[in-house]
């Protein structure tokens, strides 16, 4: 019997060294995981009662089972194109997290958010809903503080669905739009996740998000996307919008930099183009008889480019001169005119409370706002401009 108990307490030990070195026993399969690389979140139902939803998209790879069975996906069938559509389901509650408790109550798999790309905010989400989503996504387990965020007109749920002509993944194309975009009309922006938290959290000014649209034909279903501006919030409150050449500017300011873009200059009865390679602010705040008077000095190189009409010889230093002055008035007007449109909507999106406060520490940004739409702003533009085109 001593030899028989000797035996069982060795079958024991084996047991358990087994169940130990057996690595993770308990790990879901990857196929069985969807990983989500969007969300989007918008309010609705009734404005009284209002709801959120929260809807996911999963990229679908030919082979990989569906994960999470959710209904109202799109399906894992093919595009025209031939490319494996993604998953896309959305979850209703009266939470974000109620909403996305509701996507992993349909079961099937587990939604994997380790590997979320993109935030999508949408027109119809409501302040306080707004603030509650960033906050529960900020906190979530195994969420990267990475995500980009941007905002559209449209439906998050269509825009997630949509079909891009060539079979182009929605993800890949959004990333390929801004890194092209400092070639074109416009520089498109994004900030993280965190940052967006950091600004509202900490109040030091009020965010701007790069809008993102679709054109295209639906009985042909081919669309593309493109930069619609930027919206404008007053906290957390989308109260305007900026175009997308104007977006430049303020970018500019309130990120402390810009990489620049293309912007067109009147000149007489022509117009000019002119794309800058880098846009550079200097604000300097101070007090003035109890309030804050901010001038800011804008430094930018870019580059004439040869169209139409407009034909300058290499040696033409006179001209390029005088049309440099031209590119600096007009930049001087454009940043008036959006600093006037920011201060009707008391949206403090260039950010000029987080310059304020270093030297005015006893003012809150509350109290700053209340000062804001007639705070006295000097704008002091110069520009170091150069011709392209070939030698004549």
């Amino acid at each position: 019997m001593r030899l028989a108990a000797q035996r069982g307490v060795l079958a024991g030990a084996a047991l358990v060294l087994a169940v130990m070195t057996s690595g993770c026993w308990d790990a879901v399969d990857v196929d069985k995981r969807g990983f989500v690389g969007m969300i989007g979140i918008e309010s609705v139902g009734d404005p009284s009662e209002p709801m959120v939803a929260v809807t996911v998209r999963i990229p679908t790879f030919p082979g990989r089972e569906q994960p999470s069975g959710q209904s109202g996906g799109a399906g894992s069938g093919t595009s025209p194109s031939g490319a494996p559509r993604p998953e896309v389901a959305t979850g209703i509650g009266m939470y974000a997290e109620e909403a996305m408790a509701t996507l992993r109550s349909r079961g099937g798999g587990i939604l994997d958010l380790s590997a979320l790309e993109y935030l999508v905010i949408g027109s119809t989400v409501l302040p306080c809903d707004l603030a509650r989503a960033l906050s529960a996504i900020m906190f979530s387990p195994y969420v990267p503080l990475t995500p980009l965020v941007f905002t559209t007109h449209e439906n998050p749920a269509s825009l997630f669905r949509v079909q891009l002509s060539g079979g182009r993944d929605l993800a890949d194309h959004i990333s390929g739009m801004q890194a092209q975009s400092e070639l074109g009309l416009g520089s498109i922006q994004f900030r993280q996740i965190w940052e967006i938290a950091a600004i509202l959290r900490n109040k030091t000014g009020d965010i701007t998000l790069p809008i993102i649209d679709m054109i295209g034909s639906g009985e042909r279903n081919v669309y593309e996307l493109y930069f619609a501006g930027v919206a404008a919030y007053d906290g957390t409150k989308r109260v305007g919008i900026v175009d997308p050449e104007d977006a430049i500017l303020l970018d500019s300011v309130s990120s402390g930099g810009s990489k620049g873009g293309v912007i067109r200059v009147r000149d007489g009865d022509r117009d000019i183009v002119v794309r800058l390679s880098g846009v550079t602010p200097r604000v300097k705040a101070a007090r003035r008889h109890g309030q804050p008077a901010i001038a800011i000095d804008v430094r930018a190189s870019g580059r004439l480019m040869d169209s139409g009409a407009l034909r300058l010889g290499l040696m033409d230093r006179d001209d390029l001169k005088r049309l440099a002055g031209v590119v600096e008035k007009h930049m001087e007007k454009r940043l008036r005119s959006i600093l006037s449109y920011l201060q009707g909507l008391n949206s403090d999106a260039m950010r000029l409370y987080h310059h304020v406060r270093p030297n005015m520490p006893e003012m809150s940004f509350d109290e700053f706002k209340q000062v804001y739409p007639s705070l006295d702003v000097e704008f002091r533009v110069s520009v170091d401009l150069t011709r392209a085109g070939l030698m004549r």
